[in-house]
C-alpha cells in the first residue's frame, strides 16, 4: 500500500512541475513579443503627409488657333477639299507673261468627286494677282477660294468661289475691292479679312474695310467702311458752302441729337456704309451722320450724282 501512495505522489509532483514549465515558457513568449525588434522599419503604404500647402502654377489663357487661310501658289496642282466631302478638289493657277509687267492667269478648280466639272476663271492682263484658300465660317464645312488683282486705271476686282450646299456648282462672287494684305498674317474668320475700295463719295478716296465670303456673296463685316485720312487730314478736308443737316452720333453710332452744320465750317469725310448714309467729322472733333444714296446714269439720266439728304454732294462743297 505504501508504495501505491508513492507512487501517486510521484506522479503528482511530476505534473505540478510540468505545469509550471509550460508557464514560465508562456511568459517568456509574452515578454518576446512586447519588446520590438530592432529590424529594419518597413517602407510606409501611403504617400507622406504634406503640411505646407504647394504653390500654384500660374493659369496660361489658351491662346485661340488662327482661322484657316493659305496664299495660293502658281504653276501647280493643289489639292484641297472644299466642300468637306472626302474628294479633295484639283486647283491650278498658270501664270503667263504679258508686256507692260502685266501677266494673264487661268484659274481652274476640278471637283474631286466629278473630274468632268470644273471652274474656270481666265484673265488676259493684270498685275498683282494673289490667291487663297481661305475659312470664312468655321461651321459651314466649307472652303472658299478668294483672288485679288488690279488692272489698267487701277480697278481692282476680287473673286470669292465656293462649292454650293447640294455639291453640284461652283459659286462664283465677284465685287470691285482689293485684299490688302497679301499675306494674311491676322486673318480672323471672325473679322474677316482687310480690303480697301475707291469711292467718289466727298471726293475720289479709299475707304477701308473687312469682308468674308457667304453664301450669298461678299458680306462687309466691319460696321462700314473707314475713310483712308493721311495724318491729321488737314488736306481732306471740305468746307461747306452751306449748311448739312447731320445727326451726331458717338464713335458706336448712338445717336446725340440733331445738329446743323454751318455754312463755312470745315468737315472731313469719316465713314459710310456706301449705300445709306455718310459720316463727317468736324472740327471739333464731334460726328455728324447724314442720309446718302447714289442715283446711277441709267435710272436717273439727268440726276445721276452722289446725294446727301437729298442734295447732290457739288453743291455742299467743291469735291476734290
Amino acid at each position: 500500500m505504501k508504495k501505491i501512495v508513492c507512487a501517486v505522489l510521484a506522479i503528482v509532483m511530476a505534473l505540478c512541475f510540468c505545469a509550471c514549465g509550460n508557464i514560465e515558457n508562456l511568459i517568456d513568449v509574452l515578454n518576446q513579443t512586447a519588446v520590438p525588434t530592432e529590424g529594419p522599419t518597413a517602407a510606409p503604404t501611403k504617400e507622406p503627409v504634406v503640411t505646407e500647402a504647394p504653390t500654384e502654377a500660374p493659369t496660361v489663357a489658351p491662346t485661340e488657333a488662327p482661322a484657316f487661310c493659305e496664299k495660293l501658289a502658281f504653276g501647280e496642282d493643289l489639292s484641297y477639299d472644299l466642300d468637306f466631302d472626302g474628294a479633295p478638289e484639283t486647283i491650278r493657277i498658270d501664270e503667263t507673261p504679258k508686256e507692260y509687267d502685266e501677266f494673264g492667269y487661268n484659274v481652274t478648280v476640278t471637283c474631286g468627286a466629278d473630274p468632268e466639272h470644273k471652274y474656270e476663271y481666265e484673265l488676259e492682263y493684270c498685275f498683282a494677282f494673289a490667291a487663297w484658300v481661305i475659312d470664312c465660317y468655321a461651321d459651314d464645312n466649307r472652303l472658299e477660294i478668294l483672288f485679288s488683282y488690279g488692272q489698267d486705271s487701277d480697278d481692282w476686282t476680287s473673286v470669292g468661289v465656293r462649292v454650293s450646299d447640294d455639291g453640284s456648282e461652283f459659286l462664283e462672287y465677284t465685287d470691285w475691292f482689293r485684299v490688302t494684305d497679301e499675306e494674311m498674317d491676322d486673318y480672323s474668320a471672325e473679322i474677316g479679312f482687310p480690303v480697301d475700295v475707291r469711292t467718289d463719295l466727298l471726293g475720289t478716296r479709299l475707304l477701308l474695310g473687312t469682308m468674308k465670303i457667304g453664301a450669298d456673296g461678299f458680306l462687309l463685316t466691319s460696321d462700314g467702311y473707314r475713310y483712308f485720312i493721311y495724318e491729321d487730314g488737314e488736306d481732306q478736308k471740305l468746307t461747306l458752302k452751306r449748311e448739312m443737316d447731320v445727326e451726331l452720333v458717338d464713335e458706336n453710332g448712338a445717336s446725340l441729337g440733331a445738329y446743323t452744320i454751318p455754312a463755312g465750317e470745315r468737315i472731313l469725310p469719316y465713314a459710310t456704309d456706301d449705300e445709306t448714309y455718310v459720316i463727317v467729322r468736324l472740327d471739333d472733333g464731334r460726328l455728324g451722320r447724314a442720309a446718302y444714296e447714289y442715283r446711277d446714269w441709267e435710272t436717273h439720266p439727268d440726276d445721276y450724282g452722289y446725294y446727301i439728304n437729298g442734295i447732290n454732294q457739288n453743291e455742299y462743297a467743291e469735291i476734290p
